[in-house]
């Protein structure tokens, strides 16, 4: 069981003082249930289960903790404003052990907020408004293709994708267990501003997993291998014929057209 330090004065913050008591309690659940970096996926249903209160209302009472719980572009995760200070980690060095953990997990989930994380950390500030950074709504996450595209910079969500692929290429049970780094990011992004879109890869995805190489040989399929443009657009334009149903045991018999 893990062990983390509490800042006892913050009973004394306005701010926290001027809190209603459920919201008190959400924000000191955020400090336990985040990373080692301070992040924390919103799962309302999740938190709802844990606290004892109806879904509507947390998500009502996470509207004003936007001071100390900063929210990513897409709303499906906080960042813990103070958490790594009160943690006694100081100003992040990369040539500590225990920082380069942290300084990990601050990489992976830059690219989803709208304010330089690292900054905001080594800066140590306490909970003051913060000049110029967004404050969009938490919301749940939804694995709907909707939430997936929303044009413009940031169009396709890199942390949406990793979890589809990883989903496809394994199970909603047992999934793949790829992360993110710069080069996918870098190659969804490309990807995007050649006008592909959500959809399109995930149908690439699905295409490439059922094919006859890749079931015999599936370490082959990463995403870096979809995400490369002559294979994106070869296995998006396969049309595999599912008219015959298959069962556990039986032989398969799936036929692409290329």
């Amino acid at each position: 069981m893990s062990q983390r330090l509490t800042q006892t004065e913050k009973w004394d913050d306005v701010w926290f003082s001027n809190l209603s008591p459920l919201q008190k309690l959400l924000f000191i659940y955020c400090c336990d249930r985040c990373d080692i970096a301070g992040f924390l996926e919103i799962n309302f249903r999740k938190i709802s289960f844990e606290i004892g209160e109806k879904q509507s209302t947390i998500e009502g009472a996470f509207k004003g903790l936007s001071r100390g719980l900063l929210a990513s572009r897409n709303g499906r995760f906080i960042f813990v404003r103070n958490f790594v200070k009160h943690q006694k980690n100081g100003k992040l060095n990369p040539d500590n052990r225990c920082h380069k953990s942290i300084l990990e997990k601050i990489n992976e989930k830059q690219h989803l907020f709208d304010f330089q994380i690292l900054e905001i950390i080594n800066k140590g500030e306490d909970l003051s408004p913060l000049e110029g950074a967004s404050k969009p709504q938490v919301r749940a996450y939804s694995n709907s293709n909707s939430n997936s595209n929303k044009g413009g910079v940031g169009g396709i969500d890199p942390e949406t994708f990793i979890e589809f692929f990883n989903q496809a290429k394994g199970s909603k049970e047992k999934p793949a267990k790829y992360r993110l780094n710069s080069k996918t990011v870098s190659m969804l992004r490309a990807r995007e501003k050649d006008g592909y879109t959500f959809e399109d890869i995930s149908k690439a995805i699905k295409n490439c997993k059922a094919d006859t190489f890749h079931i015999q040989n599936p370490k082959y399929l990463t995403p870096e291998f979809i995400l490369r443009p002559d294979k994106l657009e070869q296995y998006l334009n396969a049309e595999i014929n599912t008219a015959q149903k298959h069962f556990p045991g039986a032989t398969t018999n799936r036929e692409y057209v290329l």
